[in-house]
């Protein structure tokens, strides 16, 4: 059995054993540890025997953890100027824990010029339980939109490697919030609570974006997502996946951020059932990725003052079952050769129309309602086409149903009342440029 190591730490008085030299936790230490092993649950006390959450990492790092490692931070503000990195190999025996309770209380201040990371893990050495603390920049947000050069690094950031995070986290102003990049996976598990979304992991006042997976996995329930911006770079997501990478967060919320609530390009894709997103550019965008943001459940999915609601363009898709597009500019909105799945959808409320197709754009599905829009109920144009079974449009300030440029609605069951301009134009069946508005047609099959 390899040699013993003894490690002595200042304690409470209290602590000492009346005849012994060494404190409670001295002994227990002692016994439980040799040279190279621990062999019985430890934990680590961060600042009481370890100054530092980084002094403790790299005192385990060369170690076998045989059963489990917890580091135990104490409330109060640590200051670092480089990432909290870990090299422990046994990344499923390990936690870090700050205040559960109260993440307040338990703050990481981050000098995060030079890209520095709050908390990094890389190379297969992740954590088992990470939780209880604010993580906060303190030198590269300028104000909401502005940043200096080079202050481009993470709340967390994870390279190929596994970590398993607690709801009781706050990030605020870190370019990103929590990464995941090149092979990582991420997870937070957080169940909604009282039909509401949110309660879980917080970002506020991020640059690119507060959740990004990017060639990776991300899960992250009930997550919130506020105020991210990067005016000059036109920049600012809630919840971004890209370069196939995959991200996960239902029952979420995403407000104020400079473009879009979710976010989904270049292979991407984005799993946000049963979330929220107001005051964005766009509440959802799919730029050349995948996005389903259904209802599930008792959880809708809701989309209000944004441009649009829901956005999918350059071959983008999203999958809305079920979801609710209301105050907006534009409902719903497909261009582009980009496909929407506008099944139960309601769209309502909105200053322009209802639904859009635009530039070769598609949209498809069966009982959707537009209503009270400020424009057309549905409206199809430049070469689109709508696909629509038992739609209604009531009480739009347009048409129910406008096509026109080479664009076609098929429809089986057309309904309307209301319509300032009219129930459709052109008239169902018409094709010619006199009465088809360029080559349009609206063709009813039932």
């Amino acid at each position: 059995m390899p040699g013993k190591s003894w490690h002595k730490f200042r304690t409470a008085e209290s602590m000492r054993i009346p005849g012994l030299s060494i404190s409670l936790d001295e002994f227990f230490f002692e016994v439980n540890m040799s040279d190279d092993y621990i062999y019985d649950r430890l934990s680590l006390r961060v600042p009481e025997q370890y100054a530092t959450i980084q002094q403790a990492l790299d005192f385990l790092k060369a170690k076998v953890i045989v059963s489990g490692v917890d580091i135990l931070v104490s409330d109060g503000e640590y200051e670092i100027a480089s990432p909290i990195k870990s090299e422990v190999i046994y990344s499923d025996r390990l936690t870090i824990r700050g205040n559960e309770s109260d993440p307040s209380k338990c703050v990481i201040k981050v000098d995060n010029r030079n890209n520095v990371d709050g908390f990094l893990f890389s190379n297969g050495c992740g954590i088992s339980w990470l939780n209880g603390f604010t993580i906060r920049g303190e030198s590269g947000f300028i104000s909401k939109g502005q940043w200096h050069d080079n202050s481009y690094g993470s709340g967390i950031r994870a390279v190929n490697s596994m970590v398993v995070l607690g709801a009781e986290i706050v990030i605020e102003k870190m370019y990103y919030g929590i990464r995941a990049m090149n092979g990582a996976f991420i997870t937070n598990e957080t169940d909604p609570k009282n039909g509401q979304q949110g309660g879980g992991i917080k970002v506020y006042n991020a640059g690119d974006a507060a959740f990004h997976a990017f060639a990776a996995s991300m899960k992250v329930s009930c997550a919130e997502a506020y105020d991210t911006a990067h005016d000059p770079e036109g920049l600012g997501f809630g919840f971004c996946a890209e370069s196939g990478g995959f991200l996960s967060c239902e029952y979420a919320i995403s407000n104020n951020n400079l473009k879009a609530g979710y976010y989904a390009l270049s292979s991407g894709s984005v799993w946000a059932h049963g979330v929220s997103a107001s005051f964005n550019l766009y509440g959802v965008l799919s730029w050349g990725g995948s996005i389903e943001c259904n209802a599930i459940g008792e959880y809708g999915s809701t989309f209000s003052f944004n441009e649009a609601g829901i956005y999918a363009t350059y071959n983008g898709f999203i999958g809305a079952n079920g979801s609710l597009s209301v105050n907006n500019n534009v409902g719903i909105l497909s261009d582009r050769h980009s496909l929407i799945d506008i099944t139960n959808v309601v769209s309502e409320k909105n200053t322009s129309d209802g639904f859009k197709c635009d530039m070769m754009g598609v949209i498809s599905g069966f009982n959707a309602t537009s209503q009270d829009n400020g424009g057309d109920g549905f409206h199809c144009t430049g070469g689109s086409k709508i696909n629509i079974v038992n739609a209604q449009s009531l009480n739009n300030a347009g048409n129910g149903y406008f096509s026109n440029k080479n664009s076609f609605i098929f429809a089986e069951g057309l309904y309307g009342e209301g319509n300032l301009t009219g129930f459709c134009s052109p008239e169902r069946y018409s094709l010619n440029p006199a009465g088809g508005n360029y080559n349009s047609l609206i063709f009813d099959i039932y």
